[in-house]
């Protein structure tokens, strides 16, 4: 597949996303319509097809508000949607990068992962405190914290959810009376809140990234996460 001029191209599997950034919005759009085209024409060429009904725009920006700009890119004849959340590889990105879709999704699922579950770890189960905790990390906090580097910079309003949820479910595994304060629960059973949890799964994600044995994995994380600028980008949780 061609790399267009002025673009990046992301793929995994059969998903592939295209890239464009500039100071004026309708430049990039500009370079996003001529990169589907070129890479539609390379398609067409080779025989095969894009599915338009599965193609999204999505354009992000720093402000609710923002010069009015006209996106009409097609493929194969088809308007492409312009959409304020787009879900890409399992994370929910809206246009602000504020991860309020990500995070409802991910309560959504964790809930109904609990659901499935909770004869196991009901205060009438009788497996131990214990097992109940084991099965909480390896079953439900995986789907609540699913690739958390890339959303960690989330509102505190959003995060606060997510505490909320692990603190019902840790009450809920020991049959705790309401006296018994949250952070004494999380100390019991050795289980970091949601906050410290961000933090350190992040450290060892990105220290991962920067001793990685290939110079293009070690550039995503090679920008100063204290410049304003990059505010919403994932490193900014440590600043």
């Amino acid at each position: 597949m061609p790399i267009p001029l002025n673009s990046k191209i992301m793929k995994f599997a059969d998903d592939t996303a295209i890239l464009t950034k500039s100071i004026k919005p309708q430049l990039a759009i500009d370079k996003l319509e001529a990169a589907v085209n070129q890479i539609t024409h390379y398609f067409n060429i080779w025989r095969m097809k894009i599915n338009p009904s599965k193609c999204q725009i999505l354009v992000f920006r720093r402000h609710k508000k923002f010069t009015p700009i006209t996106i009409n890119i097609k493929i194969n004849n088809q308007p492409i949607p312009i959409v304020n959340s787009v879900k890409y590889l399992g994370v929910y990105f809206d246009s602000q990068l504020l991860f309020k879709d990500h995070v409802t999704h991910a309560l959504q699922k964790a809930i109904a992962a609990k659901i499935a579950i909770n004869a196991l770890i009901h205060k009438k189960s009788k497996l131990s405190i214990n097992l109940k905790r084991r099965i909480y990390l390896m079953l439900i906090r995986p789907v609540l914290l699913y690739a958390v580097p890339v959303w960690a910079t989330v509102y505190k309003t959003y995060r606060k959810k997510l505490q909320i949820f692990q603190n019902k479910l840790l009450r809920q595994i020991t049959d705790s009376p309401w006296f018994v304060r949250n952070l004494q629960l999380h100390k019991d059973l050795k289980i970091k809140p949601i906050a410290d949890e961000f933090l350190s799964t992040c450290h060892n994600f990105y220290s991962r990234i920067e001793h990685s044995e290939f110079s293009h994995i070690q550039e995503l994380i090679n920008y100063d996460p204290t410049l304003e600028i990059a505010s919403k980008r994932p490193r900014a949780i440590f600043h």
